[in-house]
């Protein structure tokens, strides 16, 4: 039986093969693009989390039609300031200096000087009071023990400057007293009776660690772990999330992370979430909990990561920040909140930028030695400068115990222009051995005063720049 073709068959079957190649085409470009941008660009060979992005969602606040995303870059630094906005202000850089600095600036003749004044004074507000202090001389003497033995504090005592900064959109506050500062040990930094307790403890806790033997003492996800050349990851075994696991170094010690162990476990970090995300794809906002030592609540002395994903919306404390930016965003025409932060702490001298990434010794710090790290994805240039944080804080002065929190763009198939940036808040903890609890009842229901000043922070962060990134 002969069988003829058809040139309309003929022309229909080559038609449906071009949409297929088109289709597979199409299909490897789409993979291709996503591949390349998750390992190329400035983050190295971290990836943007939000690397599934497509169309913006609209969840802006109300009355804005745009919201700006993040920016690192900041036009006017210190010396700028300095030079063009304070001619008349001639005080040492110090927190106690910060409402006459304020003064000076906001007098100052240049339009652009009052602008960016204007963006200071727009979040925050700064007041000075004094508060005086009579010492009968039978007390003189123990305060005057409190004080090192200085004649000249103990003047000061009788007269005490204070100065309290406060945010206006995230209702932070905290108080300075400089001469709190001046007492001894009140910066912290650790003692020979420190160290000696801290060997003793890293020690023993190797002895039985659950996490130097994780392959028996540990849960598993209910999806793969992942495992790099410094760290792991496994499923927390009480859980505050779904998804809730631990990164854990394969490092027992806690103090002896380096900077390729810290990349290294942001990576690992990383690959958790999307993983955790391709689950279950309405978990979206990545969240990592870092205490380091039982100072700072540490359940295991072994260092590891908490790290989660959750669905809807950001954990409270992250909440708070995102209605602050909100609402700024409405009260400035779309700008954003984060970008604004950024350039008064360049212009106060208490903000560095390195690449991509900036951290701010923060003016309303919530603990001593506190710092806000800010970038617009996950990058290299973000946790290098997390590690120099850590290391100007651990190796420098000595300060051991430390807690950290970061949270990181929503993962899924559309971006939010009213979404945070990459945010991570390190502070300290307190001497590894004190009894005393770091944290009372003022900074629980009151405001935070705090003793350490943050020009001395940013210091010792500049410091440890230069050190460990030549």
């Amino acid at each position: 039986m002969k069988i003829s073709y058809s040139p309309t068959h003929t022309s229909l079957m080559v038609g449906h093969r071009r949409q297929k190649y088109f289709l597979c085409v199409g299909l490897t470009v789409v993979v291709l693009v996503v591949l390349y941008y998750f390992y190329s660009g400035s983050s190295g060979r971290f990836g943007n989390l939000s690397v599934l992005s497509g169309n913006a969602g609209t969840n802006l606040p109300a009355g804005v039609s745009f919201l700006t995303t993040y920016d690192n870059s900041v036009k006017f630094d210190h010396e700028w300031l300095k030079k063009n906005c304070l001619q008349s202000f001639s005080q040492t850089e110090e927190i106690g200096n910060i409402g006459k600095l304020v003064d000076a600036w906001k007098n100052a003749p240049r339009r652009d000087c009052r602008e960016l004044y204007k963006t200071f004074s727009d979040i925050y507000l700064v007041q000075d009071r004094s508060a005086p202090l009579v010492i009968p001389d039978t007390f003189a003497p123990k305060v005057l023990k409190w004080l090192g033995g200085k004649q000249e504090l103990l003047k000061e005592a009788a007269l005490q400057p204070i100065t309290s900064v406060e945010n206006l959109y995230s209702q932070e506050s905290t108080v300075f007293n400089p001469l709190r500062a001046k007492r001894p040990g009140a910066g912290g930094g650790a003692t020979e009776e420190t160290k000696k307790f801290l060997a003793e403890l890293i020690q023993s806790s190797a002895k039985e660690c659950d996490f130097c033997n994780y392959k028996i003492n540990t849960a598993k996800d209910p999806f793969e772990s992942v495992e790099s050349k410094y760290s792991l990851s496994v499923s927390n075994t009480f859980k505050v999330e779904k998804f809730h696991s631990l990164i854990i170094w394969r490092r027992h010690d806690p103090l002896k992370v380096n900077e390729e162990e810290l990349l290294d476990s942001m990576e690992t970090a990383q690959k958790w979430f999307l993983r955790a995300h391709q689950n279950d794809e309405e978990y979206t906002i990545p969240h990592i909990y870092w205490d380091i030592l039982p100072r700072a609540s540490a359940s295991q002395v072994h260092p590891h990561l908490h790290v989660t994903l959750a669905r809807d919306h950001y954990y409270a404390r992250w909440a708070h920040f995102h209605m602050a930016a909100m609402k700024y965003a409405a009260d400035h025409n779309g700008e954003n909140y984060f970008s604004a932060l950024n350039r008064i702490h360049s212009a106060l001298g208490l903000s560095v930028q390195h690449g991509n990434a900036s951290v701010l010794a923060y003016v309303t710090p919530a603990a001593s030695y506190e710092i806000y790290l800010f970038s617009k994805t996950p990058c290299k240039d973000l946790f290098q400068l997390l590690y120099y944080s850590i290391a100007a804080l651990r190796d420098d002065m000595e300060l051991y115990a430390m807690s950290a929190g970061m949270v990181f763009p929503k993962l899924g198939p559309f971006t939010d222009e009213s979404d945070l940036p990459t945010i991570i808040r390190l502070v300290y903890r307190g001497p590894a051995e004190a009894r005393r609890a770091d944290i009372d009842s003022l900074m629980l229901f009151g405001t935070v005063n705090v003793n350490v000043d943050p020009y001395v922070v940013i210091r010792s962060i500049k410091q440890s720049i230069a050190k460990r990134s030549a």
